[in-house]
């Protein structure tokens, strides 16, 4: 084995070798710039670059990136360990890069590429700027190489603002605002910005996109703010500091087609700065405007509605949405311009409506209508017997098919050909130099576009970026074929360039026009100007070129900027004051209400005390000092308020009582009760000169009362004295006690609760002294609730457990919901429900069985008589639920076949076989636990043989049924003989078959062999011998299959 793979290895080698002579003599060159070479009869895969890095690799292109260096700095990753080339494949690898100075594409000065590891190393020395490496990767199947792009940053590379504070745009209070800040990042990607030593005005921040850096937003506070600008890249950073002045003016909207928000799946604002709709789909867009917009004074939006399509509303917020009805014409063209005037508003500081109205038409489009079709790469060529890639992209509104035809045209050879997935191959014999690739869609839309042929294979080199100056052209990083000097935007040489695409024309980057700024008191302004971000020059809005003062616009000293009026601080005794006035932010110098400057604010000293309080003296006196100055004092007399018996005046100016009290103001017996009587006082609540009654008679009667003969205090009132009871029992009216009344008035006697008796279910307790109904009835307390389910009805029943007698029942009858229908197969389900009226009964609920339903039969089937070959039909029909068959008078047939012409029907435990006349079978009963076989039964119900084995020979057809002592159960099986490890014996248990014709391999598993150690090839000879056909049958179907179980054997 070794000798001949050996063999084969040199013949595949000889014939490769061959075959790249032949491919070289003929001027083959293949168009893909990676190859690999496999060693013959050796199982491994040549290698696979991908990763750089850590940097996925661009396998179309064969392109990979590694991070970014810095000159002097050691090329590691931020853990610290080197960054390496990554490879698939069999291991082991040999890498390889050249070094600076030895070859093509080498790594820079000062790397190295370690040819085991993969690993880069070293510290990069050399020039700064991009590098693109050629890496090579090999093992013994084979190698891969790919292009690998790295940029080393040196003190250059740091980036340069070039926003000055000239540029900066005013802002305005509530209306949107965005400054871009322009700069020169000095390597080929973006800078990373923040904002240090200050905040942006409240409302805006600072956005990053690309190379874009911006402050945008809506400012809400109008006052300066001071704040500086950090861009930093690998290399380093720059900053700038900048005042943004936000005013707080009322700004007109203006409208931003190029800003509205689109919400739903098929709008868009296309090339022409058109908001393009699909006519039948649902519209959900936002429109937006720069201006003030406020809660207080919003933008509103208003449009031409007689001209909006039917079907859109535009809300007063800006907001589109609809659907554009059917009924809406489109013409020819499938689709129309809608010249809807949208208007955006807000109000003036003089309460007077400004507008801004965008004339841009709202254009519908059909849905599905295509519009373009594109082919990518548009302008490439392909060497003669390569290969190229087309991609196609078919454009165009709603939903609509995206799929090309693709053609090619101007060939002449009929090899050069493209596949309908866009993959153009070019013959090796095509002579045209330029051919045409040609995509078209379904509606057909078309793109052609040209290819050109070469006759090599492109050596492609990078060509660095190399940027433009105002007066020398630059050029955008590009890659150039070293042979014919084709240019590429991509390494692999597909997407071909032209000078023009490479150019980077010279000439000033004008930027954005920088507003006209205002002179101020303090500050000279500027008129609208250019500012060249590469020579810092000067260019009015016409783009002429201009100096920085001849712009610049002369102070203005009326142009304050005045804060808010401070209000005046008065002088005190202690100290001046100051003037009210309101203060210049531009010059800090003070003005009045007027305008007119104040050289002095102060405001001298005077008698502008602020007093404490007045304090008693304790004397009738009293004092108050000055806040300011404790030495300044003022004296006074205590004075006012009034005394009485029993507190002092208080004096109206320091509140503090002086003086004496006042004497008592008396009157005699003025108080009384039933103790006595006494002398008041009218200020206060003493008691003088206390003494007890002098009644005026011994007692009272019913006419005349005792009263006090000093101050006529009713000591006993007249009235009725002596009570006599009546005979009746009187109820309270609470029910809670029984008393008796006087005779002669309305006095209460012989009051007393209830008592004895006992309540029941529905009646009071009686009580046992008055006989009258007292307290509360017991009420019902029922015990649970009993259902009862009669057919469909259902009984509740409760009974009281203070009375049996007392029972409360409902009967109700139950509503039938059908669960399960019933068919002739399966019962079905019924779920009754009862609900009862009365609130103490629950809802019951119960399933019953729904019997089965007839069968539903099909058409009759009439009867096909058996032949000698093939058996018969019986006449039935079909139950189209069941399946199960059926005579005409309805009864059931378990078996339709009619049996051959010289074969019979045996049933054994309703099991249906057939077998030839004269054959002779054995049955065999399986035990039963717990029962006891009597014997096997025929079709007239006799008992044909009492053993468990019975053989008999088949003469006509027959039932046989399997009787146990019990009920019949269907005991009787083909029972195969018990697992062993090899089955014994040659005898064939169960039912030995005569005719094999209804068996076939599909029904080779029903039958039972007990035939040891014998393939089956021998089976066929062993049943030979008994049953011709049969061991002819199996002859054949062991020679069949021999070969399939010859190895399990």
């Amino acid at each position: 084995m070794t000798h001949n793979k050996a063999n084969k290895s040199k013949i595949l080698a000889l014939i490769l070798g061959l075959a790249i002579c032949l491919a070289l003599m003929l001027g083959i060159v293949f168009a893909s710039p990676t190859f690999a070479v496999y060693a013959a009869g050796e199982d491994g895969t040549a290698p696979t670059i991908v990763k750089t890095g850590g940097n996925e690799v661009d396998r179309k292109n064969h392109m990979g990136k590694l991070p970014n260096a810095l000159k002097g700095v050691e090329y590691k990753a931020d853990d610290g360990s080197n960054y390496k080339i990554e490879a698939t494949g069999t291991e082991p690898f040999t890498f390889r890069a050249n070094k600076s100075g030895e070859g093509y594409a080498p790594l820079p000065k000062g790397l190295s590429l370690n040819p085991t590891t993969g690993e880069i190393e070293g510290t990069p020395t050399g020039d700064a700027g991009p590098y693109n490496i050629s890496v090579t990767v090999t093992n013994k199947y084979g190698s891969d190489n790919i292009s690998v792009a790295m940029y080393v940053f040196g003190e250059t590379s740091k980036p340069k603002i070039t926003t000055t504070q000239s540029d900066i745009k005013v802002g305005y209070k509530n209306s949107s605002y965005s400054q871009r800040i322009f700069y020169n990042s000095g390597i080929s990607e973006p800078s990373e910005a923040s904002i240090t030593n200050g905040n942006l005005p409240t409302g805006l921040r600072l956005r990053q996109a690309g190379f874009g850096i911006y402050i945008e937003g809506t400012p809400t506070e109008a006052r300066t703010f001071t704040f500086t600008v950090r861009l930093k890249n690998a290399a380093g950073f720059d900053e700038e500091q900048y005042t943004i002045e936000v005013k707080d003016e009322i700004v007109a909207p203006e409208i931003q087609m190029q800003m509205t928000v689109i919400n739903d799946s098929y709008s868009k604002i296309n090339e022409y700065g058109q908001l393009a709709i699909v006519k039948g789909k649902e519209v959900n867009v936002q429109f937006y405007a720069t201006g003030t917009n406020m809660s207080t004074n919003p933008i509103k939006w208003s449009c031409d509605t007689s001209v909006l399509p039917a079907g859109l509303t535009l809300s007063e917020s800006g907001h589109l949405t609809g659907i554009v009805a059917e009924s809406v014409d489109l013409g020819t063209t499938e689709y129309a311009l809608f010249y809807i005037n949208l208007r955006a508003t807000n109000i003036n500081s003089s309460g007077v409506e400004q507008s801004n109205t965008s004339f841009t038409p709202l254009v519908v489009y059909k849905n599905g209508k295509i519009t373009e079709v594109t082919i990518s790469p548009e302008n490439t060529s392909v060497p003669k017997g390569g290969q190229r890639q087309f991609t196609a992209t078919v454009i165009g509104y709603g939903d609509f098919d995206k799929s090309v035809t693709w053609n090619v045209y101007r060939k002449s050879s009929n090899d050069t050909k493209i596949s309908q997935d866009g993959v153009l191959t070019v013959g090796i014999d095509e002579t045209s130099t330029e051919i045409g690739v040609e995509a078209k869609s379904k509606d057909d839309s078309l793109r052609e576009i040209p290819v050109t042929i070469i006759d090599h294979m492109h050596s492609i080199s990078l060509v660095p970026k190399t940027p433009k100056t105002c007066t020398t052209d630059g050029n955008r990083e590009h890659f150039k074929c070293n042979d014919c000097g084709d240019l590429f935007s991509d390494a692999g040489g597909v997407n071909l360039l032209t000078e023009e695409q490479v150019k980077i024309p010279a000439g000033h980057e004008y930027g954005d026009l920088v507003p006209k700024q205002e002179p101020t008191c303090t500050q000279t302004g500027m008129q609208a100007h250019y500012k060249c971000s590469v020579c810092n020059k000067y260019f009015d809005e016409s783009k002429n070129e201009k100096t920085e003062a001849e712009l610049t616009i002369p102070v203005n000293p009326n142009a304050h900027d005045f804060g808010a009026w401070i209000e005046e601080v008065p002088a005190t005794c202690v100290a001046t004051g100051t003037k009210g006035h309101k203060d210049c932010n531009r010059c800090n110098k003070h003005y009045d209400e007027r305008g007119n400057e104040l050289t002095d604010l102060t405001i001298p000293t005077n008698d502008n005390h602020d007093w404490n309080a007045w304090v008693s003296n304790g004397d009738g006196t009293h004092t108050r000092t000055c806040k300011r100055d404790s030495n300044h004092k003022e004296n006074g007399t205590c004075s006012g308020g009034a005394a009485t018996c029993t507190t002092k005046a208080v004096c109206d100016v320091c509140k503090t009582t002086y003086g004496g009290t006042a004497p008592h103001n008396t009157t005699k017996y003025n108080g009384k009760d039933s103790s006595g009587h006494w002398d008041t006082c009218s200020t206060c609540d003493n008691k003088f000169n206390f003494e007890a009654h002098t009644p005026d008679r011994e007692k009272a009667d019913e006419t005349n009362p005792v009263k006090c003969s000093k101050c006529g205090f009713e000591i006993t009132p007249a009235g009725h004295y002596n009570h006599t009871a009546d005979s009746e029992w009187h109820n309270s009216a609470d029910g809670k006690y029984h008393y008796h009344k006087c005779t002669h008035c309305s006095e209460i006697l012989d009051k007393a609760d209830h008592s004895g008796g006992t309540a029941t279910c529905e009646n009071k307790a009686v009580c046992s002294v008055c006989g009258l109904e007292y307290g509360d009835k017991l009420g019902h307390d029922y015990g649970e609730v009993k259902y009862t389910w009669t057919d469909n009805t259902c009984k509740a029943e409760r009974v009281c457990k203070h009375d049996s007698a007392h029972i409360e029942s409902e009967t109700v009858t139950a509503t039938g919901t059908t669960i399960t229908a019933a068919t002739c197969k399966e019962k079905g389900k019924m779920k009754y429900t009862a609900t009862f009226v009365n609130t103490a009964f629950t809802k019951q609920e119960k399933e019953v069985d729904i019997d089965f339903t007839p069968h539903t039969y099909g058409e009759w089937k009439d009867e096909i008589p058996a032949t000698t070959e093939d058996f018969g039909t019986k006449g039935h029909k079909d139950c189209t639920v069941c399946g199960k068959h059926f005579d005409k008078d309805g009864n059931e047939i378990t078996e339709l076949r009619i049996a051959k012409i010289g074969t019979h029907n045996v049933i054994v435990n309703g099991e249906s076989n057939f077998y030839a006349h004269g054959e002779s079978a054995t049955v065999t009963a399986e035990d039963k636990e717990g029962k006891e076989f009597k014997g096997w039964k025929d079709e007239s119900g006799n008992i044909v043989s009492t053993d468990k084995s019975y053989t008999f020979k088949v003469e006509k057809g027959k039932t046989l049924t399997a009787v146990y002592e019990d009920k019949p159960s269907g005991g009787g099986e083909i029972t195969p003989p018990a697992k062993k490890d090899g089955l014994s014996g040659g005898a064939i248990a169960g039912i030995v078959i005569g005719s094999v014709a209804v068996a076939g391999i599909g029904g080779f598993a029903i039958f039972w062999f007990a035939i040891s150690k014998k393939t089956f090839a021998d089976l066929g000879v062993a049943l030979k011998k008994g049953f011709t056909a049969i061991g002819n049958f199996f002859k054949n179907l062991g020679a069949k299959i021999k070969a399939l179980f010859t190895k399990k054997k």
